[in-house]
């Protein structure tokens, strides 16, 4: 779930709600070592969603790597 409506939503950074009973740090880990970076929200956001960079040039398969590597973490 994203944070903002989809129209507010930046080209340059993408705030994500975190699953329930899924810390940053434990994502983060995770997906790091899938090949894929987040990073941690700010302020009083920290504790409930995380960023995912979105600069550059993204190809649909960058997305669809991303996304099978969130689900295979997120089911562990």
């Amino acid at each position: 779930t994203f944070l903002v409506p989809r129209e507010h939503l930046s080209n340059t950074m993408t705030s994500v709600m975190l699953p329930d009973g899924c810390s940053y740090d434990d994502l983060h880990a995770s997906m790091k070592e899938m090949g894929y970076v987040i990073y941690k929200s700010q302020g009083h956001l920290s504790e409930t969603t995380f960023r995912l960079g979105t600069v550059g040039v993204i190809s649909q398969d960058d997305v669809s790597g991303f996304l099978l590597a969130l689900g295979q973490v997120l089911n562990r």
